[in-house]
This record gives structure tokens, sequence and C-alpha cells, in this order.
């Protein structure tokens, strides 16, 4: 089996740890659906069995990776600005969000377009009458 500690980027430890966790998933399933007993050995060679052959993850550019980070942090304080003018009623709203962003394009763009106010800026309660209007149409 892979060993990520033999690897020295964060990556390419995420790479191995998410392909192992394919691998067991994949063997689960496989035992559900006919239970049999098999060493160690015979285990790795299903898993290979199971899994195409993957190359070693690409290092994502540092770049690339801030990008990653920002989008995320833009994320965040997106889903506070709406939570602060009381638009999500529970945490599956803010599930949603994470899960499936683009339900709120059009509150993502007008607080893109406002300047992304945040609940100390002169247009943050604009953004909430605004969202609040729109939802009731």
């Amino acid at each position: 089996m892979d060993n990520p500690e033999k690897f020295e980027s964060f990556e390419q430890v995420l790479f191995f740890m998410l392909k192992n966790a394919i691998k067991q998933a994949s063997y689960e399933l496989m035992m559900e659906n006919e239970p049999q007993e098999l060493s160690e050995d015979e285990l790795e060679e299903m898993y290979e069995k199971l899994l195409d052959p993957v190359d070693e993850p690409k290092q994502l550019p540092l770049e690339r990776m801030q990008e990653m980070i920002q989008d995320y942090n833009e994320l965040g304080t997106f889903a506070d600005s709406m939570n602060k003018i009381g638009f999500f009623k529970d945490t599956s709203d803010v599930i949603e969000l994470l899960t499936k962003p683009v339900k709120y394009k059009q509150q993502y763009l007008l607080w893109v377009e406002l300047g992304r106010p945040t609940e100390k800026d002169e247009t943050f309660e604009r953004f909430g009458q605004a969202v609040w209007n729109r939802e009731k149409l």
C-alpha cells in the first residue's frame, strides 16, 4: 500500500490519503456483495484491480493554492454576511450554500456589486434589504 509518509509535499500526502480511502471504500463495497477472507497480499492485489494506476499528483503552483485559500475565505465571508442578515433558517441552509453555491448566485453577485460588505460596512444594511426584497418577489 502507498505510504504517504515517504512524500514531502502536502499535495502528495493528500493525494495518497484519498487514493487509499477510495481503495478501502471500494473493497468494503465489494465485501458487502461477496464476503470472503483474504490475506494482506490478496487485498493489495484486489485494490490494484479495483483502481486504475494513477500518476503521482502534479504539485499545485503556489499561486493556485493561494487562490483556493482566497476563494474559501471569500465564501466564508459571504456566508457570514448571509447569516447576519438572517437569511439562513438553520444549518442545512449553510450546508446547501457550501454544496450548491450556484443556488446563491444572485445574492452573491449582489454582495460583490455592493463591494462585499460585512456587518461593519455602510452598504451592509442595503445588501440585506436588497436580498430580502428579491426573495419576496
